[in-house]
């Protein structure tokens, strides 16, 4: 996928209800942070996306701007989760979310 569904960007939506997923979840070492979101769809690295992410105590989720930097296909192997890494966008949806998360795992 080259990032343009036609001509939307497309929109990736992760669901976090505890603390232990989002510490497996959460990436600290990507430029302003980042999630990775098990997914079965494909993207290419560098994909512009909208991250929906809805958090136990954001019932509404949060959309940020995100870029994918980090890629486990479906065919990885290992055991390993297909999915992306989705690095924060550096606005200030991107910045919040990623404050956000920080607190919530102290």
């Amino acid at each position: 996928m080259n990032g343009k569904e036609g001509d939307r960007t497309p929109v990736l939506t992760v669901n976090i209800d505890a603390v232990g997923a989002l510490y497996v979840s959460y990436m600290p070492w990507v430029q302003n942070g980042g999630l990775f979101v098990p997914t079965p769809r494909t993207f290419d690295l560098g994909t512009k996306l909208i991250l929906r992410v809805v958090l136990s105590e954001e019932p509404q989720g949060l959309m940020v701007k995100g870029t994918v930097v980090w890629i486990n296909p479906k065919s990885v192997s290992g055991g390993r989760v297909p999915g992306v890494g989705v690095q924060f966008g550096s606005d200030e949806v991107g910045k919040r979310l990623r404050a956000l998360v920080e607190s919530k795992l102290g």
